[in-house]
């Protein structure tokens, strides 16, 4: 026999806990009214197609838009850090730069690299 079924064992705590999914989806009901919903376009959509990348990991940060000219620099120079203890120094490795080819494009002046090349005509 259940808690809520005899009256005098009826506690507060174990009404709350039966209770708990009852007020639950009063919040969603809330939350979920046609009050809350995003207005309509001014305009009809024109997409006639989606393209949906998954990329596991995503696109290299260095190879899209985020130019970084010192690592460039400081291509085939030693990692500039050491982690003691948790990598042996002869071990780190080398900075690899980007193998592609940056430069600035647009009023911007936003740099692209040369794996965007429709981008870099519209960047502004």
């Amino acid at each position: 026999m259940s808690d809520l079924a005899d009256p005098i064992c009826c506690s507060r705590r174990s009404l709350l806990r039966s209770a708990a999914c009852g007020f639950g989806s009063l919040a969603l009901a809330g939350l979920t009214s046609r009050e809350c919903l995003a207005d309509a376009t001014h305009f009809a959509p024109r997409a006639k197609r989606v393209i949906f990348l998954f990329m596991h990991g995503g696109v290299s940060q260095m190879d899209s838009f985020d130019y970084k000219p010192i690592l460039n620099e400081q291509h085939g120079n030693p990692l500039p850090f050491n982690l003691p203890g948790l990598i042996r120094p002869d071990r780190l490795g080398q900075v690899f730069g980007s193998p592609w080819k940056w430069t600035r494009h647009g009023d911007c002046g936003q740099w692209v690299s040369e794996l965007f090349p429709h981008t870099a005509r519209i960047v502004d």
